[in-house]
């Protein structure tokens, strides 16, 4: 499903767009990479879009790029940074009122602690992520945080939770 989406994103570029459309553009091309595993085209996308995204002062693209490229760092093998830097990209979401950025940014923390077999650290992130998620009324975001956190209840061998968490993910619409 990400390939497709990449596919319309790249589909929709046209020569008019401003800085701050092509940041959003980038960013959602980062995801849609990121979603594939494609990580040398994560940072590809992602080196144009956080220049678009500073030029056009779009921060809610900058943090999600951002995001994208510091959680690739955990996929290629480097925990240690990925981890640093998602908990400082959640911070800094924080300090300015991006609430949304935040919980991005602590779902992907749990993956990164859960990979550094952290599951102690993971839970206290699944905690605030679903406290930041259900502030938000985009039920996407609440059932991806959802599901996220089941994995990390399979990994505790809480069975029965995990089932009722994926359970509600997909009830919210989550992957």
């Amino acid at each position: 499903k990400y390939e497709v989406y990449e596919q319309l994103l790249r589909a929709v570029m046209h020569p008019n767009m401003t800085a701050q459309q092509l940041a959003d553009l980038y960013s959602r091309l980062s995801s849609a990479a990121a979603g594939q595993g494609k990580l040398e085209q994560v940072r590809s996308y992602a080196e144009r879009g956080l220049d678009y995204a500073v030029r056009s002062g779009n921060s809610e693209s900058e943090f999600q790029i951002r995001n994208n490229l510091i959680a690739s760092e955990g996929q290629t093998g480097n925990l240690r940074r990925s981890i640093t830097g998602l908990q400082d990209l959640a911070s800094a979401a924080e300090s300015i009122g991006q609430p949304r950025a935040r919980t991005v940014a602590l779902m992907n923390l749990i993956y990164a602690l859960r990979l550094a077999g952290r599951l102690r650290e993971a839970i206290l992130c699944a905690n605030e992520a679903i406290k930041y998620c259900n502030q938000s009324e985009e039920k996407r975001l609440q059932g991806n945080t959802l599901s996220n956190c089941s994995l990390l209840a399979l990994d505790l061998g809480q069975y029965e939770f995990a089932a009722a968490l994926r359970s509600e993910a997909e009830r919210r619409g989550g992957a």
